[in-house]
């Protein structure tokens, strides 16, 4: 990407742009095929809680039998190895004291 283009997407983030702004936005024409994907995801591989699926999805149509539907999956703070209380990186496994607030966390 551009610096020219960084500057101004930065520029609209100044200004109030979202995500979910953008998202809506590349999913507004979407095809019959794409909106095939996306409920087939939902029926059969959107688990409240763990896989979820926003309301303006995109999908990446591929060259084989089938297509990529962005989802977002849940994933727990002690799977990542971040505080639960602060959200920074948990570094010492071995006592789970957060260097940053001093919260123990259970690993």
């Amino acid at each position: 990407m551009s610096e020219a283009l960084k500057d101004s997407l930065q520029a609209l983030i100044d200004q109030g742009l979202t995500f979910s702004d953008c998202m809506a936005t590349f999913t507004a024409n979407q095809s019959e095929a794409e909106k095939a994907y996306i409920a087939a995801a939902r029926e059969f591989h959107e688990r409240e809680g763990d896989l979820e699926f926003d309301d303006h999805v995109m999908v990446s149509m591929g060259n084989d039998d089938g297509a990529y539907v962005l989802a977002w999956k849940w994933v727990e703070d002690t799977d990542a190895g971040v505080c639960s209380e602060c959200k920074a990186p948990v570094c010492d496994p071995e006592d789970g004291e957060c260097p940053e607030c001093g919260e123990e966390e259970s690993q």
